[in-house]
């Protein structure tokens, strides 16, 4: 039994309240799960790997929170790990046995925790090959964010090199003191004035959906995956150059002309996630601490691909300074109901590259297979450091069909294709 305990209460995150009081509402679901897995192609040393990981969930003090409510209000305590929620599975003697292992994973990711029990996150080793394995792990979004996969595949990769190296994760209580010192802070009062003043009218939600919004968690996601071609890849990265942008803003800008040609929309909003963590100190932490911010991108028919892309990277930069103000304040500053559900229109997650963690010499790459909740559409880029791009559209299916998925998907792609190949006084719509 190993791993820091501590076992005075402590509160939950502002991110976490809100799962929680979606968790007491709706009850346990698949929803909120999140997942990723690496596989591991080379000769790897199980047993020195498992430890390794048994290191790293030591020094998550995230992972090893318990929720339970005192006094009727939901406070967390971090308690030690008896032995590791982990499976070995072996599909070696299937006749396709990567895609058994993705099946065994997705059944795994369908299956709901309870909120209340301990761990909240489970873990599976799959053996594919004699030189291939797939590390999977599966993690409660009450207890962690999308973004805290990153840090935990950077800290496991740290612990397995030949010399570890790097510093311990900082403890939970990291988040939780910065958080509570932001609340208190000047810069908070300034994020606040700033999403007041932003809209002078509560923005209308967008959804390239035909069906309504359900009163009701989804019940899983659709998933489809696609590979942006190097070609596209690099042309995106000269128009993000030549634009003055960064390649973020060129993904945003691309799923904002998407939204607007769909819909004809001139007041096209996208549902921006963003870590919060504003300083290299947060970024090394693990937990829940995303947020959920509207981006505004206004469209007209004279709209050009260059304009679009300046008016994005303005919008962004504003957005950013104020991302750490809660998602459910911004909704109540622009006249909205703070407890409404839904994005306020597709949700563009691009997730950081960064080096695939070393692992005894072996090829690794880095598979996401949710970051959490979709409540109607999710673009996720997931950009790794040699430069492959592969684009995923998580869909909610009360709200869409596998078909359906796949077509918006495809076009998608085929106007990131456009895009790329596009001049900067081409007109957004001319790109239909």
């Amino acid at each position: 039994m190993t791993g820091t305990t501590r076992l005075d209460d402590l509160p939950l995150g502002a991110g976490q309240r809100s799962v929680w009081g979606d968790l007491r509402r709706f009850g346990p679901s698949a929803a909120f799960n999140s997942s990723g897995y690496l596989d591991v192609r080379g000769p790897l040393d199980v047993a020195r790997f498992i430890r390794s990981v048994r290191e790293m969930v030591d020094e998550a003090e995230c992972l090893r929170a318990e929720v339970h409510e005192r006094d009727g209000e939901p406070v967390q305590r971090v308690r030690p790990l008896d032995q590791l929620p982990l499976v070995e599975l072996d599909t070696r003697s299937a006749a396709e046995p990567e895609a058994e292992a993705l099946a065994w994973m997705h059944r795994d990711l369908a299956t709901p925790f309870d909120p209340s029990g301990f761990p909240l996150f489970r873990l599976a080793l799959i053996r594919l090959a004699p030189d291939r394995v797939l590390f999977y792990v599966c993690v409660h979004h009450l207890l962690c964010d999308g973004y805290s996969q990153v840090v935990f595949w950077r800290r496991l990769g740290e612990l397995h090199s030949a010399n570890p190296s790097g510093q311990p994760l900082p403890p939970l209580t990291a988040l939780l003191d910065a958080e509570a010192k932001y609340t208190r802070s000047a810069r908070a009062r300034r994020d606040a004035a700033f999403w007041r003043r932003r809209f002078d009218r509560p923005p209308r939600p967008v959804s390239l959906s035909r069906v309504g919004p359900p009163d009701r968690l989804p019940p899983g996601f659709l998933r489809r995956n696609v590979a942006v071609s190097p070609g596209t890849v690099g042309r995106l990265h000269a128009t993000a150059r030549e634009a003055g942008v960064t390649v973020s803003t060129v993904w945003m800008a691309v799923v904002g002309a998407d939204t607007r040609l769909v819909t004809g929309r001139d007041d096209v909003t996208i549902t921006l996630a963003a870590s919060t963590r504003t300083d290299a100190g947060l970024r090394r932490v693990p937990g829940m601490l995303s947020n959920d911010l509207p981006l505004v991108m206004p469209f007209g028919p004279g709209t050009t691909t260059s304009g679009l892309l300046a008016d994005t990277s303005r919008e962004l930069a504003r957005v950013l300074f104020h991302q750490r103000h809660r998602v459910e304040d911004i909704r109540r500053a622009a006249g909205m109901r703070p407890d409404a559900r839904g994005p306020f229109g597709p949700f563009v997650n691009v997730l950081p590259s960064g080096p695939s963690p070393a692992v005894d010499g072996c090829d690794v790459r880095v598979h996401n297979l949710t970051t959490g909740l979709v409540e109607d559409l999710m673009v996720t880029v997931l950009a790794d450091a040699d430069g492959t791009v592969e684009l995923c559209l998580n869909g909610n299916p009360d709200r869409y069909r596998a078909d359906e998925i796949e077509i918006h998907l495809a076009r998608l792609a085929g106007l990131l294709d456009r895009f790329a190949e596009a001049g900067p006084t081409t007109r957004v719509d001319d790109l239909a």
